[in-house]
């Protein structure tokens, strides 16, 4: 059922990779973003996963490598932790101009829709597609505005991926497949940031209804300061979007 639901999300990759690319708009901006904004706080940060074009070019930059090259680069633990807080910095402070500079996303969307970008804009862009044939999705990953917004929002999310510690065989294939490098062996319940629902990890895992989606936990104060967090993030960004 799960690889299923993965190759649906393939289907929905393409689809909208083709109405960005032919500019299609099927709803307005802010209505768009309001209803992302609430499926994020449900389900978690699906928008990364299933609906940037950009997010979309990086995955298949990556299939393309593992195709031809057959090798992963993964990213030293430490180095991904001193990286991960960087696509916070312009969510916060709002420096207009080097936001502009650095979102390759933006450059790209310029880019399909016949714009005219600086130099430096598409020096940005090609750095990160071709980072993307020997990493997973570098710009999700630590430089993308959108998916920090998104990924703080689903510390609300109601249901996530959840691990039955008793039946793992620690085989660590649902590590090795998470193109965020989350390290999906370590919890019962993922909440990071990070996840984007590609649900690889679970199409991968060898013991039937180790992984599967539940409704996650709220006992405990992580839980509940991460939920009520959340809570209060979403309601601050709607109150901007509906100004």
């Amino acid at each position: 059922m799960i690889k299923k639901v993965v190759n649906f999300r393939i289907l929905i990759q393409i689809i909208f990779l083709g109405f960005m690319i032919f500019s299609v708009t099927i709803l307005e901006r802010s209505i768009s973003r309001l209803i992302v904004l609430s499926v994020t706080f449900l389900i978690g940060s699906y928008h990364c996963g299933w609906i940037c074009p950009f997010g979309t070019i990086q995955e298949y930059m990556s299939k393309i490598r593992k195709k031809f090259i057959r090798k992963t680069y993964n990213v030293p633990e430490k180095i991904d932790k001193i990286l991960s807080p960087i696509r916070y910095i312009p969510l916060f402070i709002s420096v207009i101009l080097i936001t502009d500079v650095l979102n390759a996303r933006k450059i790209m969307f310029s880019l399909l829709r016949g714009k005219q970008i600086a130099i430096i804009s598409l020096v940005v862009l090609i750095i990160f597609l071709i980072f993307s044939l020997f990493i997973d999705r570098p710009f999700c990953r630590w430089f993308c505005v959108d998916g920090a917004r998104y990924g703080l929002l689903s510390f609300g999310r109601i249901l996530t991926i959840k691990r039955d510690n008793e039946k793992c065989v620690n085989c660590q294939k649902c590590d090795k497949s998470c193109p965020m490098e989350i390290k999906v062996s370590r919890h019962n319940e993922i909440l990071n940031p990070k996840c984007i629902n590609c649900l690889s990890c679970i199409a991968e895992c060898p013991e039937r209804k180790t992984l599967s989606i539940g409704i996650r936990s709220f006992s405990g104060k992580y839980n509940l300061i991460s939920f009520f967090g959340a809570l209060v993030f979403g309601i601050w960004i709607l109150t901007r979007l509906l100004k």
